[in-house]
């Protein structure tokens, strides 16, 4: 039997993978000296939930999740691979005892194809790509689809709250940057639209044009800080948001009118409390401050900050 225990989630978390072996279901249960027989390691934090099966070679392998340990929870449970090796007594062992392995073959020595993690959205199909993400609570998706734009609107029951209608995706690197790109002539006044780090609607940062101003704001427990503020680009028809990221929690947002020159906001922003529970964090679009606010988007980019150019 194979069972994981401890804390499973959150940056305190301590969760371990542990076996036990019965000659008849209902036991006597023997436990293994040696547990837990997966634990973490300088790469990987907090392995468990795992499911095993048996290939055509009758080899096991353990499908599992952890918390890579440079992005920790930010990047949120990441899905692990390892094969289940039997000691001569009988007991399992994974790696040797060491924790998740950082490198090994593929089964059956296929190859290996890396995953795709840079995601661009110019908004032209006729429907959201899959993989945006909205808030739980909400009824359906905030945004459609037209003319090469996308048309974000924050939900009635909303109220004035800045985080009306939000449209983000997973984070797939602790160091990445992402930039979206906002029709200004879309915004009624006192509208509030922009890009932000989302943890939920109650915990999120991010940078926003509200009028002629660009407000850097955040979220705490339901509580709103403006922590910086600029005049925002004259003349300019599309505003340009950006934020890069560091560690999956350390920000730094900026804004432009051409999307060559950027200006900083400052400080630099902690995202620290965002994560929910055991979700990553996202990155999107928000409009907000007052019920119904409708904003337009002509483009969404986001990728590891290895891969920029």
């Amino acid at each position: 039997m194979f069972y994981s225990g401890n804390g499973c989630c959150g940056l305190n978390c301590n969760y371990a993978l542990g076996i036990a072996r019965s000659k008849k279901l209902l036991g006597p249960w023997e436990k293994n000296p040696g547990n837990p027989i997966l634990a973490g390691n300088n790469a990987w934090k907090c392995p468990g939930h795992g499911s095993i099966v048996q290939d055509e070679s009758r080899r096991y392998w353990l499908m599992y999740h952890a918390y890579a340990a440079g992005s920790f929870v930010f990047t949120g449970r990441e899905a692990l691979l390892d094969e289940v090796k039997f000691t001569p007594e009988g007991w399992a062992e994974i790696n040797l005892g060491m924790g998740p392995s950082e490198r090994e073959q593929s089964p059956f020595g296929k190859s290996q194809k890396r995953e795709e993690l840079v995601f661009s959205d110019s908004f032209t199909a006729s429907k959201l790509r899959p993989g945006w993400n909205w808030p739980v609570s909400d009824d359906a998706s905030p945004a459609s689809l037209s003319g090469g734009r996308l048309t974000l609107v924050s939900p009635p029951e909303i109220g004035t709250n800045l985080m009306g209608g939000v449209l983000g995706r997973p984070i797939t690197a602790g160091d990445f940057y992402a930039t979206a790109t906002l029709v200004r002539k879309s915004l009624e006044p006192g509208v509030i639209a922009g890009l932000a780090t989302l943890g939920d609607r109650a915990n999120s940062t991010g940078v926003a044009l509200v009028d002629d101003r660009i407000i850097l704001w955040n979220r705490t427990r339901d509580q709103q800080t403006i922590l910086a503020q600029d005049a925002a680009p004259a003349k300019a028809r599309i505003i340009y948001f950006r934020v890069v990221a560091s560690g999956g929690k350390n920000y730094q947002f900026s804004f432009s009118g051409d999307g060559q020159a950027w200006t900083d906001l400052s400080p630099q922003t902690s995202g620290a409390h965002l994560p929910p529970w055991d979700r990553a964090i996202r990155v999107g679009m928000t409009v907000g401050g007052m019920p119904q606010a409708e904003a337009k988007f002509d483009s969404f980019d986001m990728q590891p900050v290895l891969t920029a150019q």
